[in-house]
């Protein structure tokens, strides 16, 4: 959806058995990202890293190459492993502890969803980009 934004897209819903047409904006999806984005350097004080623990997801190189990054800056962190990210996770771990949660697993995840959590959840490539 992201690399055809002018076509129509169709999502099928297993469980209600309907299909429904779905829109995508990519200038909503750029200013919601930009928002999220200045959110967090604002607030860069403790990050939790989170890895997916399922399947290929999770590339222990790009965990490396940030962790890294981040010792050099002296940035406190710590990281988990995770079969899957919720909100309510993300609320147990986070409650005033964790300022920024960085996922290594499924960028979909936060481009999707990313607005629906309490934290703000970046991908990989946007953690490279800022820091």
């Amino acid at each position: 959806m992201i690399e055809s934004p002018n076509s129509r897209f169709f999502q099928y819903n297993p469980f209600s058995h309907l299909l429904f047409v779905t829109e995508f904006s990519i200038k909503e999806f750029l200013e919601e990202r930009k928002f999220i984005l200045l959110k967090s350097i604002i607030n860069q004080k403790n990050f939790c890293f989170i890895t997916g623990a399922l399947g290929r997801q999770g590339d222990a190189n790009i965990f490396k190459k940030i962790k890294e990054i981040f010792k050099i800056k002296k940035f406190k962190f710590f990281s988990i492993f995770s079969t899957e990210i919720s909100i309510d996770k993300l609320d147990i771990l986070g409650f005033k502890k964790i300022d920024i949660f960085i996922q290594i697993a499924c960028p979909r995840l936060s481009y999707d969803w990313g607005k629906i959590f309490n934290f703000p959840l970046l991908t990989s490539f946007e953690v490279s980009v800022l820091f």
